[in-house]
């Protein structure tokens, strides 16, 4: 059962439409969703392929000409969802006593905590472009928003994503470029990782696969401990396990994931392969399993191509309005 089917979108957003606009591994989707009951309803997407980071402004426009041309209207609100370049990521659990335990936590609360937390990131040549109470805990019960809920004892998992300037400067250059009311933006790994720590996956591998590229996302006791791009997709498969090694070895041995879950970049991408060569790696052996972990490519979200899994996401992701 898939768990969007669960979620309430904001029922502001209820019926109306918005963009969405994900820069992938190698594609820009460009998709116009409206606001349903209980989860979002695409009406129609643009697409473009590009070959190099330096053409996805281009890729951008033409992918929501595309759009265009199948659409009567192009929404001005959006959401945008980013993929590879310069990424680095990081998870901080703020763990505090609350001083008045029976009035419900606030967005003024929830807002000085991620202040915080996020003052406290620093990278040399790198800036913060998305920082979200990712998942929290009151009085040990897990919760995906704490807002409006009351409990003394908090911990609120802060994520934040930085970028180079030069990468945020081309996003800003699309939004003005384009004319768009931006509500959001965020690493599409972030949205999908979301999506299967809301199905009680706290332990996990999500790897994107493209052509040329990849990009994991790795959860660790139902946080999204990091995600991390590399050099190496379907073209390569004979060597990604080369990839998934270094970012599964940021964990402790006993935290490493016992599931890694694919899910493809665009159409083209064939997943067979991969989980050919990551069912024969030796886990035991080079990462110290005592089991090798499970292998799946089954829908993240239920319905979803796996290729458009990111822009789903980011869909719901608009609507949730949690933060």
């Amino acid at each position: 059962m898939s768990l969007f089917g669960k979620l309430i979108p904001n029922r502001r957003k209820k019926g109306k439409e918005f963009l969405v606009i994900e820069i992938g591994l190698g594609r820009v989707s460009a998709a116009i969703y409206r606001g349903g009951e209980t989860h979002p309803h695409l009406v129609s997407v643009g697409r473009k392929e590009f070959s190099s980071y330096e053409n996805i402004f281009n890729a951008t426009l033409e992918a929501v000409d595309a759009l265009a041309a199948i659409s009567k209207k192009i929404p001005k609100k959006a959401i945008l969802g980013v993929t590879d370049g310069v990424l680095r990521t990081t998870t901080t659990v703020a763990r505090y006593d609350r001083p008045k335990p029976k009035e419900p936590v606030d967005a003024g609360e929830v807002g000085k905590v991620l202040e915080q937390i996020s003052s406290a990131v620093k990278a040399e040549d790198l800036k913060t472009f998305f920082s979200v109470v990712a998942s929290a805990k009151l009085d040990e019960a897990s919760i995906t928003n704490p807002i409006g809920l009351k409990g003394e004892k908090a911990a609120l998992a802060c994520f934040i994503a930085l970028k180079s300037p030069s990468e945020l400067a081309m996003f800003d250059k699309i939004i003005d470029e384009l004319e768009l009311r931006a509500e959001r933006a965020m690493p599409s790994s972030f949205a999908v990782s979301r999506a299967l720590l809301k199905q009680n996956l706290n332990d996990a591998l999500v790897l994107r696969v493209g052509k040329e590229k990849s990009e994991g996302a790795l959860l660790s006791e139902g946080h999204i401990f990091e995600i991390l791009p590399f050099d190496i997709g379907e073209a390569g498969v004979d060597y990604i396990s080369i990839g998934i090694e270094a970012i599964v070895s940021l964990l402790e041995k006993e935290k490493r994931p016992q599931t890694i879950w694919l899910y493809s970049d665009e159409d083209g991408v064939n997943l067979e392969g991969t989980v050919e060569k990551l069912n024969n790696f030796a886990w035991e052996e080079r990462l110290g399993y005592e089991k090798a972990p499970e292998i799946t490519t089954k829908e993240i979200i239920e319905g979803v191509a796996s290729s458009d899994t990111g822009l789903t996401a980011l869909a719901y992701e608009y609507l949730e309005d949690a933060r």
